[in-house]
């Protein structure tokens, strides 16, 4: 990310540098990007918990359709549950009508490196009557109907190129951003066969998925610019809380500088909530190991004669629905009632009920996403004596965590932005409060937005197109410039070419002839023929910086940015102060260029006239006096213009055509370098 890696570092100054990919996302995933008004852009969010997928339409300036997984135009979120059965597949809450024939799979999301398990496998659960399928399979089938309804209830995205571009999130960690390539291919598989979608007007539209993994930290980051929850100097830590895991991603500058990820999340609470509904109240006292043997075997001796799939999703409504839209208007007073072996069963969800889940449970956390070796620690499987104290311990490692990864300097906060599902209880943002320090340290503290189950799959999205934009930018600013550049190519190659003339006469004709002539160990004409000579690289880059100087080659890119700038932003009160500089066009220039081997006999033009000082026939071998030498020196010295003149003419370009190459492309090469750091910088104006 991932991050591979991330692909949206911004330039901090003038001066600054983004760290670049080693390549783009495009040529990471092998997607071919196009022209962003004819992309139709969705972002993903596929969750443990929810499906949730923003489109995002450049022609009407960014505005929204938000989607659910069953494909109908509302503004909700389905559930990530599936059915299987017979190769009928249902998701969301569609598949909840037949959960009596069917079985239902829950919580399916995990690492590429583990989706090839076979699903239960380590926690119980037998599959009877339908196969065996591992977690990858499941993660195919899933993403295929959800994509597929998507298009399906929304035809007007299909109109027109038919080039959907799917940005979905991945963990903000360092084990998903090496695994994003892995992911891809599952999700690849997923769409494979999604071609042509019948849409539900009876029509067809011919359609071609691409997919690109994305960090979902970038995408809250993107999401929260675009609210305008960050501004332009803001460091801002965002908060994001799902049914899998707890995220928490420092933006300082516009620029994602830290991030944590740990394996905590609400549907622990959901999961208690079951035992609680199975073992009854006192299995508040049991251990996490000695809980789970308890589960199973009662699930074994007295099933429940609906799924445990079905049982925690309707456990995982009930939870939704005591804490309520915003976190105050829950409903206090909800039940769950199931057939145990016959015997209907009833457990009230209520304040006591809650308490026990949230507060009173041991949970186990298992090792982080993180694969570096953490020296805050946090990283490793722990059990904690409940949910609550799990948060707690993940908000201490995310404000241990607020300082620059890169350099370790600590980041003062100011404000602190929540996203996603779980963060709407309230002893989230209470323990955050606490934790945080936000009174004392004067920092804000925003509530989750109605729409936070949109967040990330809005960040995606707005993301996505951005990507595009900025390589659809970067694509025209880099033939611009190259036309620029070709205008003064032949100057380049004659700058070259005139400071090789020039240092081959001073060091071989003068310096070296000097050096041999004064040499008592050099007796032959030969000795110094063989003298080699490297053409410093200073001497042709000093040249250059001044022929630059004097086009204004740099001003004149700078001015195509600044143009470029104010014709995507008009509205935009504020300037972009990035600048490239001329030492970063020609800094990659060190020591000596190795194209350039200068021997003097290669050039060497005075062969006749100083054999006529000679009387030998084999003037190369013949042993010469002091006097003599010094005779070459002064024959050599009286005809520098010619000498100069027909290695100008006749030898130079031969021996420099290499490094005339070399050298252009390596300015070239370095200024697109800037272009793409002038590029990244871009992103939080395009997202604001």
């Amino acid at each position: 990310m991932e991050g591979e890696a991330q692909a949206c570092g911004q330039a901090e100054t003038k001066e600054g540098k983004v760290n670049r990919m080693d390549k783009t996302i495009w040529e990471y995933f092998g997607v071919e990007p196009i022209d962003p008004a004819k992309a139709r852009v969705f972002g993903v969010d596929f969750g443990a918990g929810e499906l949730a997928a923003t489109y995002v339409d450049p022609r009407e300036s960014l505005d929204r359709m938000l989607v659910n997984m069953a494909g109908e135009n509302e503004s909700i979120s389905g559930y990530v549950y599936t059915v299987y059965n017979n190769k009928r597949n249902r998701i969301g809450q569609e598949a909840l009508k037949y959960s009596d024939d069917d079985i239902l799979y829950t919580n399916i999301k995990t690492t590429p490196e583990n989706a090839r398990k076979i699903y239960g496998s380590g926690r119980g659960i037998q599959l009877e009557g339908e196969g065996v399928f591992t977690y990858q399979f499941l993660q195919e089938t899933l993403f295929h109907h959800f994509i597929k309804n998507i298009l399906r209830y929304n035809g007007r995205v299909c109109s027109g190129s038919g080039e959907v571009y799917l940005f979905v999130g991945r963990p903000a960690s360092d084990v998903w951003e090496k695994q994003a390539k892995d992911y891809q291919n599952i999700l690849k598989n997923g769409v494979s066969g999604i071609e042509a979608v019948k849409l539900v007007d009876g029509s067809e539209a011919k359609v071609k998925c691409h997919i690109i993994v994305y960090s979902e930290a970038e995408a809250a980051m993107a999401y929260e610019y675009k609210k305008g929850n960050i501004g332009s100097n803001e460091a801002v830590l965002i908060i994001d809380g799902g049914s899998s895991t707890f995220d928490s991603v420092l933006v300082k500058n516009g620029k994602v500088v830290n991030e944590y990820s740990r394996q905590v999340g609400a549907g622990m609470i959901e999961q208690n909530l079951f035992d609680i509904f199975l073992l009854g109240k006192e299995v508040v006292g049991l251990a996490v190991g000695q809980r789970k043997m308890e589960h199973d075997k009662k699930m074994k001796m007295q099933p429940f004669d609906s799924s445990e799939g079905y049982l925690t999703l309707t456990l995982r409504l009930r939870k939704e629905g005591f804490y309520g839209s915003d976190g105050t208007n829950g409903r206090k007073d909800d039940r769950i009632t199931a057939l145990q072996n016959g015997v209907r069963k009833s457990l009230d969800i209520d304040s006591e009920v809650m308490d026990i889940a949230v507060n009173q449970m041991p949970v186990r956390v298992e090792r982080s996403y993180q694969d570096e070796i953490d020296p805050m620690g946090g990283n490793l499987t722990q059990d904690y004596k409940s949910f609550h104290e799990a948060i707690e311990v993940f908000f201490q490692g995310a404000k241990a965590r607020c300082i620059e990864k890169e350099t370790g300097k600590p980041v003062k906060v100011d404000r602190i932005v929540f996203t996603g599902g779980a963060t709407i209880m309230p002893f989230v943002q209470e323990l955050a409060k606490n934790v945080f320090e936000v009174e004392k340290n004067g920092i804000a503290m925003e509530s989750p937005s109605e729409d936070r189950h949109f967040s990330v799959a809005r960040g995606l999205a707005y993301m996505g197109y951005v990507e595009l934009t900025k390589c659809h930018e970067l694509k025209k600013l880099k033939e611009a410039v190259r036309q620029k550049m070709e205008g003064i190519r032949q100057s380049i190659s004659k700058s070259v070419r005139d400071t090789c003339a020039n240092m081959i006469w001073q060091e071989c004709y003068i310096n070296q002839i000097a050096q041999w002539t004064n040499d008592v160990s050099a007796k032959t004409f030969n000795d110094w023929l063989k003298m080699p000579y490297h053409i410093p690289i200073d001497a042709v880059r000093e040249n250059l910086g001044k022929l630059m100087q004097e086009k204004k080659v740099v001003k004149s890119i700078n001015d195509i940015l600044d143009d470029n700038f104010h014709k995507l932003f008009p509205g935009k009160k504020v300037g972009y102060d990035y600048k490239i500089q001329q030492n970063d066009v020609l800094t990659a220039f060190k020591g000596q260029l190795p194209a350039i081997t200068v021997y003097s006999k290669n050039i060497f033009t005075m062969w006749k006239r100083v054999t006529g000082l000679f009387k030998s026939e084999n003037l190369g071998e013949t042993i010469l006096t002091t006097e003599e030498k010094r005779k070459v020196s002064e024959r050599v010295k009286a005809n520098k213009w010619s000498i100069v003149n027909d290695l100008g003419q006749n030898q130079i370009p031969n021996l420099t055509a290499e490094a005339e190459r070399y050298i252009y492309n390596t300015i070239m090469q370095n200024i697109n370098n800037s272009l793409e750091d002038y590029i990244e910088g871009l992103t939080p104006y395009f997202l604001r």
